[in-house]
């Protein structure tokens, strides 16, 4: 049971590497405008 709180933090690691890699991908792809009317309309 004391392991836990280890696995959690370890999840939470990987939810947050998860982020930065979506992020800096869509960061390096570039922004079409084209996707910010279709999340809009959405």
């Amino acid at each position: 049971m004391t392991a836990m709180p280890e696995m959690v933090a370890l999840f939470n690691g990987f939810g947050g590497i998860a982020s930065l890699l979506v992020g800096s991908s869509e960061y390096l792809v570039g922004f079409d405008p084209n996707s910010a009317l279709l999340i809009a309309s959405i």
